[in-house]
């Protein structure tokens, strides 16, 4: 009993995730125009530094997105979407440096979602 109680907190928290980032992904679509999260939107969302970008990476961030991604109401709402999904700061520093192999200095939510459901089923 305890066990199948375990299992459905679990998988409650997975599909929670996936409902908080499919959120964050119709903000970024809706606000940055765009489902790429760059790196620093991303450190500055959780207050931490991620591995430094390649500097020979062929993604550069539009500055009209920065500057919206920056925003306080961008960030407000990212914070508290990737809360609710509980993805800590550990787990997205985890994500990045498992999924962005060559550095690029971005990720989609797509695969920071799929990164946060492989991490949190190993739990």
């Amino acid at each position: 009993l305890t066990r199948s109680r375990l299992h459905e907190t679990k998988n409650a928290e997975l599909v929670m995730c996936v409902k908080r980032m499919s959120e964050l992904r119709s903000l970024c679509l809706e606000q940055l125009k765009s489902p790429v999260i760059p790196q620093e939107l991303m450190e500055h969302a959780l207050g931490i530094r991620l591995r430094p970008k390649d500097p020979s990476s062929d993604y550069e961030p539009d500055p009209a997105m920065l500057k919206i991604g920056l925003g306080h109401d961008f960030q407000s709402k990212m914070r508290k979407l990737l809360s609710e999904a509980k993805m800590s700061k550990e787990v997205v520093m985890n994500i990045y440096d498992k999924l962005d192999i060559k550095r690029r200095g971005c990720l989609t939510v797509d695969q920071l979602t799929r990164g946060g459901i492989c991490m949190k089923s190993k739990e």
